[in-house]
């Protein structure tokens, strides 16, 4: 349990020092470990690609939802990526590094 909240805490300050941006080398690698497995070398791969992907999707909904102005890429992928985090931390089961 201590192990857990050293964690947490590390992480939310990692993010809090990078911003939003920086959310997105938390959650990719995660996420993509779902869809491909415990294998790295995929896990690097897809991560390369699909972090540029969440962060172009991010700034094109922060200027589509936020007409005239915009809502800065940070607080979208900060409210795509935290639902997805909490699921990666609720989850009973965790896959293997």
């Amino acid at each position: 349990m201590l192990g857990v909240l050293a964690v947490t805490l590390l992480a939310g300050a990692g993010t809090a020092l990078t911003g939003g941006i920086g959310f997105i080398g938390l959650m990719v690698p995660h996420v993509v470990r779902w869809i491909v497995g415990p294998d790295q070398r995929w896990i690097i791969a897809y991560s390369a690609l699909t972090a540029p992907v969440i962060v172009l999707a991010a700034d094109v909904l922060g200027r589509v939802l936020g007409r005239p102005g915009e809502i800065e890429v940070g607080i979208m992928t900060a409210v795509i990526g935290a639902p997805v985090l909490i699921a990666l931390v609720r989850r009973r089961r965790a896959s293997g590094l």
